[in-house]
């Protein structure tokens, strides 16, 4: 954990060390932009988690991984570091990132929000040549500024969409659980698309593809941007720790049926294997149903309470987001579980390497 902060702190002073690499240029075409800007978006494949290590030719140890599924967009904001929709990674093990040029690079997921859909993915090793995007400033954007997106729909890579910015949104929008500020764009959205950077005509990432609102599912609807400022702030300035975790906030009639002992806990719904939560002992489930119209897998740990917080509202899990950084820095933590109608306490104590 100590070794993840100082990357993001190193990352920091490095996103805003950028004016050498600037790729900003005022007055350029837009396929002039799409050209100078391509090379810097990436698509993404989660991989299974099955994986060997093999030497290159330098004599260095490279991950080599099979199996690659449900592909997504991302962009490289260091040099190897990439930033992309937590929808897209989120619960994967080792991550695919296949390069203008058709390089391929094995990664790892380093910090995710589920609740800001945003994710870092941190690459194996570094693209010998492909340069970052510069980071805009979101705030200075207004509705009607025209924009546009690289991205993969539908497994096309390197599509681009223009458009302009629609509407705003602030934190909360359509979800009481996002922690995001949200820009409404007319640019086509479809899936593949998620993750993907938005570009001002500067040719600076003002935010992230995130998600679709359609009947249809496709971009005849209106497509939904995560702000550049938002992920700064979620992503770069107040890291999310990566538990490796998919989870399910478990409430209502659900928690009834489960015969959860409080009003509400947290459902695992799957565990990246060798991560934190892998670590402490917690399991996944294998059972899926579908609740409220939307899938839910039962059958695995539901998390009562982390340390002395009681997951048995909506405030002190929201208490548990904004400070998990924080508490899976700990030198322990304990977890209170669920488990088989038997209430558990898991506890994992930080190594001293």
């Amino acid at each position: 954990m100590y070794h993840l902060r100082l990357i993001i702190a190193a990352l920091v002073f490095f996103l805003f060390s950028l004016n050498a690499f600037s790729q900003v240029q005022n007055n350029l075409s837009l396929s002039q932009l799409y050209k100078n800007l391509r090379t810097s978006v990436v698509v993404l494949s989660v991989l299974s988690t099955t994986k060997k290590e093999q030497k290159n030719s330098d004599g260095k140890l490279s991950i080599v991984a099979e199996s690659s599924v449900d592909k997504g967009s991302g962009f490289l904001i260091s040099d190897d570091l990439i930033l992309t929709a937590a929808h897209v990674v989120h619960g994967s093990e080792l991550v695919q990132v296949k390069f203008y040029d058709g390089v391929e690079i094995v990664a790892k997921v380093i910090s995710s929000d589920i609740y800001a859909d945003l994710s870092l993915v941190k690459l194996e090793r570094k693209h010998p040549s492909f340069k970052p995007v510069v980071l805009g400033d979101s705030n200075k954007v207004d509705i009607g500024d025209p924009v546009f997106i690289i991205g993969a729909p539908y497994n096309i890579s390197y599509t681009l969409t223009r458009g302009v910015i629609s509407g705003r949104h602030q934190e909360g929008y359509d979800s009481e659980y996002y922690k995001a500020n949200f820009f409404q764009t007319d640019a086509a959205l479809n899936p593949g698309n998620s993750g993907g950077p938005m570009f001002n005509m500067k040719g600076e990432a003002i935010g992230v593809a995130s998600f679709i609102k359609s009947e249809s599912g496709g971009s005849s609807g209106l497509g939904f941007v995560i702000s550049m400022n938002s992920a700064k702030k979620n992503m770069l300035k107040q890291p999310r720790f990566y538990s490796g975790i998919t989870h399910y906030y478990l409430k209502g009639n659900l928690a009834k049926a489960l015969n959860v002992p409080q009003k509400a806990g947290l459902l695992i719904q799957s565990v990246v294997k060798d991560s934190m939560a892998n670590q402490i002992g917690l399991n996944g489930g294998s059972i899926k149903i579908s609740y409220d119209g939307k899938p839910v897998v039962i059958g695995g740990d539901i998390i009562l309470k982390i340390n002395d917080i009681s997951l048995d509202s909506l405030q002190n899990f929201k208490k548990i987001q904004k400070n998990l950084l924080k508490v899976f820095d700990a030198k322990s933590i304990t977890v209170t579980i669920f488990r088989n109608g038997k209430i558990q306490e898991l506890t994992w104590i930080k190594s001293n390497e």
